[in-house]
C-alpha cells in the first residue's frame, strides 16, 4: 500500500466529501458514485496514476470506469478492502473521472445518509517500475479472475488462482 497522499484540495472536482480519519489514523475521503480530478497534467517521468482504494462491497461486482475526455482509459473491478489501482494518464489530458458501477448500497453505510462510493487513501503520479511493483500482474489477474467467477463464467480471460485436477 502506498503512503496517504492525497492531490492538493484544488485538484479534487466533483463528487468528493471532506477528508476522514479512518482506522490506524489513515486520512481518506470518501467518494460519490462518480468524481473527478481536475487540472491534473501528465508527468513524462511519471505517467502513471496510482490510488489506493477501499470497497466495502462484498463481492468483486463493482468496476470503476476512468474517463479521459468522455473516453474510458481504465476499468478496475474492485475487490473487497484496500487495494491499489492504477491508470495510465494519456498526455495533454487535464481531467480524469471516475464513474462507479453504483453507489454503496444502505445497508453498508452504517446509516450515513450520504450517496457513499469507495473510500480513497491516496492519489500520486508513478513510473512504471513502481506501478508494477505496486500492481504485479498476479493482482490483477485475481482481480479479473474473481469478477469472472462471481459472474459465472464458463469461459475464462484470466488464470484460474487455483487448478485441480482429478
Amino acid at each position: 500500500v502506498v503512503e496517504n497522499v492525497i492531490l492538493d484540495e484544488e485538484k479534487l472536482g466533483q463528487g468528493w466529501f471532506a477528508t476522514e480519519v479512518g482506522t490506524r489514523g489513515k486520512l481518506f475521503r470518501w467518494t460519490s458514485a462518480q468524481w473527478s480530478l481536475e487540472g491534473i497534467r501528465r508527468d513524462s517521468g511519471r505517467p502513471y496514476l496510482l490510488c489506493t482504494i477501499e470497497s466495502n462491497f462484498p463481492a468483486p461486482t463493482e468496476r470503476i470506469t476512468v474517463l479521459a475526455d468522455e473516453r474510458p482509459v481504465a476499468e478496475w473491478v474492485l475487490v473487497h478492502g484496500q487495494g491499489c489501482y492504477a491508470v495510465a494518464v494519456p498526455e495533454s489530458i487535464e481531467q480524469l473521472r471516475f464513474r462507479l458501477s453504483s453507489p454503496l448500497p444502505p445497508e453498508l453505510k452504517h446509516n450515513d445518509p450520504r450517496v457513499l462510493g469507495v473510500k480513497v487513501y491516496s492519489i500520486r503520479f508513478s513510473t512504471r517500475a513502481e506501478f508494477q511493483k505496486q500492481i504485479p500482474s498476479r493482482e490483477s489477474n485475481r482481480r479479473l479472475n474473481d469478477a469472472e467467477f462471481w459472474a459465472g463464467k464458463a469461459e475464462l480471460r484470466s488464470y484460474p488462482q487455483k487448478l485441480g485436477v482429478d
